[in-house]
C-alpha cells in the first residue's frame, strides 16, 4: 500500500510559506537573537571599558603630576626626612646646635600626638629664647625651618627684650638690642 497524495496548488502555497516561516524562525533563534544579544553585550563592554580608561587615564595623569612634584621637591637642596620613632635624642642634638647663641632659652615638650591614620607621630615642642639681636634671632629660626628633620614652624613671635623691667614697644628697639623669640616647633616621625 503506497500512499501518495498529490497536493493541491493551494496546499504547496501553505507548505512552502510554512517552510519560510519555519527557516525564519531557525533563523531568528539560531542567529539575528544571539548576534543581537552579543552585540548587546559588546556595546555595553565597551562603554565600561571606556568609562575605566577616561578613569585610569585621570589616574595615570595625577600620578604623573604627583611623580612630577615629587622629583620637584627631591631637587630641592633641603629635603628634610622623616625619622623613624623616638628620634628625640637627634631632636636635641639639633636644637642644642641652634640654641648655641642665645642667652637665654627654655623648652616645653608635648606628649606625642598620633593622628587617626596612626603612620605619623607629632612631637611638638614649645621654645621661648633671647638672641642678642635681630638677625641672631632670624638666622636661629632659619636653621630651625632648615633643620634636617620633618618639621612645622608655628606661632611665631618677635619682640624686643625688656630691659630693667620694662618692655619696650619700637621697631627701633627691635633691631638695636636683644630680642626674645618665642615659636612652636612641630616635628613628625614615622612609625616603623
Amino acid at each position: 500500500m503506497k500512499l501518495s497524495k498529490q497536493f493541491t496548488r493551494r496546499e504547496k502555497v501553505l507548505l512552502i510559506i510554512l517552510a519560510l516561516l519555519l527557516l525564519f524562525a531557525v533563523y531568528f533563534l539560531a542567529v539575528h537573537r544571539p548576534v543581537t544579544e552579543a552585540l548587546d553585550r559588546i556595546r555595553t563592554e565597551s562603554e565600561t571599558i571606556s568609562s575605566d580608561l577616561v578613569v585610569l587615564e585621570a589616574k595615570h595623569q595625577r600620578m604623573e603630576q604627583m611623580q612630577k612634584e615629587l622629583d620637584e621637591i627631591l631637587a630641592q637642596p633641603n629635603v628634610a626626612e622623616i625619622p623613624t620613632y623616638d628620634n628625640l635624642q637627634q631632636v636635641m642634638d639639633f636644637l642644642n646646635t641652634v640654641l648655641r647663641s642665645a642667652s637665654e632659652y627654655s623648652l616645653s615638650f608635648q606628649n606625642l600626638s598620633q593622628p587617626e591614620d596612626g603612620s605619623i607621630l607629632r612631637r611638638t615642642t614649645q621654645m621661648a629664647f633671647v638672641s642678642p639681636s635681630y638677625e641672631g634671632a632670624q638666622d636661629m629660626v632659619t636653621q630651625l625651618q632648615n633643620c634636617p628633620y620633618r618639621c612645622q614652624l608655628s606661632d611665631i613671635s618677635i619682640a624686643p627684650a625688656a630691659a630693667d623691667g620694662q618692655s619696650q614697644d619700637t621697631a627701633a628697639a627691635l633691631t638695636d638690642g636683644p630680642v626674645e623669640v618665642s615659636v612652636t616647633v612641630t616635628f613628625f616621625e614615622k612609625l616603623s
